[in-house]
């Protein structure tokens, strides 16, 4: 038996780490996991874990900026922000529209 690691939980997984789990596993499913993109080493899911992580927030980043730029054009049209839930793509088209 060997201790993997994954970000994708299942049962009998505990959190080592904040977003990555564990569990012990016996060598017949080793592999399986592996191609699921399990790792034996904490330090290697870590790294990846953590750079995806920060790309994300980076994408979040940049629709909140697009966001912000079509709300002020919303705004300038209508005279009132859009609901706080309104979708992006909705705001666009009724922009684009005229209403």
């Amino acid at each position: 038996m060997k201790y993997m690691y994954t970000t994708t939980p299942d049962e009998g997984c505990r959190e080592v780490s904040p977003g990555i789990y564990g569990r012990p596993v016996h060598t017949s499913h080793q592999s399986s996991l592996r191609k699921q993109g399990w790792i034996y080493s904490i330090n290697d899911i870590e790294v990846t874990h953590v750079r995806k992580e920060k790309e994300g927030r980076e994408e979040e980043a940049e629709v909140d900026d697009e966001r912000e730029v079509w709300v002020e054009m919303y705004k300038e049209k209508f005279g009132k922000k859009p609901h706080h839930k309104t979708k992006l793509e909705t705001i666009i088209e009724k922009v684009e529209s005229g209403g």
